[in-house]
């Protein structure tokens, strides 16, 4: 059999497997055959995060008041969690649970900050943004609300 055969074969039996799969199941879409769906959802046009705003730090080279992300204190290969660890602050100390967000506290105090600084007041900072205006404006932000203040002493 020649190649051209093969192909032609090859590209046959996938378009009937591929129509089966559509006609067995109309109802319901089978990702990665039918995923319309996928591209039928808008996102919203504001998102919130939380974030440390620094107010006061011993050693702190950058002009104060400063957000977390923009201190560089924290390793480059730990900025994903860096940034986990503070949505995760942020979201249990709004829902009031003290006990957990006061454990999860001392560990981002000690994980990032405690190794460079010697003494940190901040504030956990809820921002919104706009999500179209953060792509090009990282630090452009509609409202901000301080959910609390502390100090690493």
């Amino acid at each position: 059999m020649r190649r051209s055969e093969w192909l032609v074969r090859v590209v046959l039996v996938f378009c009937v497997v591929y129509g089966a799969i559509a006609i067995q199941d109309r109802g319901h879409e089978k990702f990665p055959f039918f995923a319309w769906d996928l591209f039928s959802t808008v996102p919203k046009q504001h998102n919130a995060d939380y974030s440390v705003r620094i107010l006061q730090a011993d050693g702190l080279r950058v002009p104060l008041p400063v957000y977390f992300e923009q201190t560089q204190l924290y390793q480059p290969l730990k900025e994903g969690q860096g940034y986990h660890a503070l949505q995760l602050l942020g979201q249990v100390t709004a829902k009031g649970d003290a006990l957990r967000a006061a454990i999860l506290r001392k560990r981002f105090e000690q994980t990032y900050l405690s190794n460079v600084l010697s003494h940190v007041r901040y504030q956990l900072v809820r921002r919104i943004f706009d999500i179209r205006t953060r792509v090009e404006c990282l630090h452009c932000f509609i409202s901000e609300k301080v959910i609390g203040t502390y100090s690493t002493r």
